[in-house]
């Protein structure tokens, strides 16, 4: 069945990105082919593209653009080996100073934020920045800022110290075409390629802090109870974690997960709730695009909750092993087979589920403006596939991991 974000595609050539207007253009993944183009405002839902009928939408009744802050977390990577290393409060002491005070550093995960007040462009553009910013730091103390949800090589240290960077004399640049400088010698840290036994068991969760996602802060309007917000957002949690996943190798083996992050963390993916709903359920996204792309829906998300509280709709009620078989299943597969329709509590082909989420925030992103946009974004998203695919991808092309850590680190900052 053709989808309905391929049938859009045929109804207009314009297309409309996050991405700013001016400039050179942002790279490709290593091996991804030009998107198609997609239209910039169609007045038409997903739905009635299929049938062509108007279809009349109410208005949000608040606004489709509150405050956003985005919260992303980047491994520390030893070029030589892949290896995490524990040296992120280094890292974070090299940063500008503007930078510094909008930032966090534990062991080896340094985390960046950025906010701002209602365009997503703007904020894109000091996402890019601050990435920019803190590559130029860890190469100078010797390491690569990657964006991956959870560390590709190397061995969790119960001290909580990691390897240390490599000094070899040989600086290694991260390339896009997955190839890097490698010194000569012995891979002193382990760098076993694909093949290795899978990862022991869940316990790795209480040994390996060095998981990395990205979480989305969104104001509320006053007086709107953000746990109420938080129940009518769950449903699409496992959702956003299909679109985000980007874990798939974990301690140098394939665990066959799209998202290995979201198994060790072992818990279920829920909104917290605060004077703003801050949603912690994605793995940082490499490419800043699908950030920037996941950061509408969610935005979308809220208001259209926020929406239907106003309005007294009733909360879909999903079963608790209904929504725990999802969050696993997006964690498994990511968008490369089926996730759990919540509406329908069966298993569907993954884009026809994020079809349905689409078509529910589709009012909420024609108010802000971002419908364009959104629909571009998830047309490549289909067309070169999630993270983890992405990674497994060079993978296959190289048989090597450190190919896919260069490639990535590469990515985290150019493709910014």
């Amino acid at each position: 069945m053709t989808s309905t974000f391929a049938r859009r595609r045929i109804l207009s050539p314009s297309s409309q990105s996050f991405a700013p207007a001016a400039g050179p253009a942002a790279s490709a993944p290593p091996d991804a082919s030009a998107s198609p183009a997609v239209p910039t405002q169609p007045a038409v839902s997903a739905r009635s593209v299929v049938s062509a009928q108007p279809v009349v939408w109410a208005q949000p009744v608040v606004s489709a653009r509150p405050a956003v802050e985005v919260f992303e977390q980047f491994l520390l990577l030893d070029p030589r080996s892949g290896a995490d290393v524990a040296i992120a409060e280094q890292v974070r002491a090299a940063l500008p100073d503007g930078l510094r005070d909008r930032s966090r550093a534990h062991g080896s995960v340094l985390e960046l934020s950025a906010a701002d007040g209602r365009d997503l462009r703007t904020l894109r553009a000091q996402l890019a920045t601050r990435r920019r910013a803190a590559a130029d730091a860890a190469e100078r103390s010797g390491v690569w800022l990657t964006a991956i949800g959870a560390p590709p090589a190397g061995s969790p240290s119960r001290s909580g110290t990691h390897a240390t960077p490599s000094r070899s004399g040989t600086h290694a640049t991260p390339s896009r075409s997955g190839t890097h400088a490698t010194p000569s010698g012995s891979d002193t840290d382990g760098m076993p390629l694909a093949g290795r036994r899978l990862p022991g068991d869940a316990r790795d969760a209480a040994v390996d802090p060095a998981l990395c996602g990205m979480r989305v802060r969104i104001g509320l309007p006053d007086r709107v109870p953000a746990g109420a917000v938080g129940e009518r957002l769950r449903i699409w949690l496992p959702v956003l974690q299909a679109l985000t996943a980007n874990s798939p190798f974990h301690r140098g083996a394939d665990t066959g997960h799209s998202s290995w992050r979201a198994v060790l963390r072992r818990d279920r993916p829920l909104p917290a709730t605060h004077p703003a709903l801050v949603v912690d359920v994605a793995d940082v996204c490499t490419d800043l695009d699908d950030a920037i792309l996941v950061t509408a829906l969610i935005r979308a998300a809220v208001a259209t909750a926020v929406t239907d509280l106003h309005e007294d709709r009733p909360a879909p009620s999903v079963p608790g092993d209904v929504f725990a078989s999802a969050a696993a299943r997006a964690a498994r597969d990511g968008l490369r087979a089926d996730l759990v329709d919540p509406l329908r509590c069966r298993v569907r082909p993954a884009w026809d589920v994020v079809d349905e989420f689409f078509a529910t925030v589709s009012p909420a992103l024609l108010d802000s403006g971002d419908l364009g946009a959104v629909v571009d974004g998830l047309a490549r998203l289909r067309d070169t596939g999630d993270g983890a695919t992405r990674q497994r991808r060079i993978h296959r092309g190289t048989g090597d991991l450190r190919a896919v850590v260069a490639a990535l680190a590469a990515w985290t900052r150019t493709g910014a």
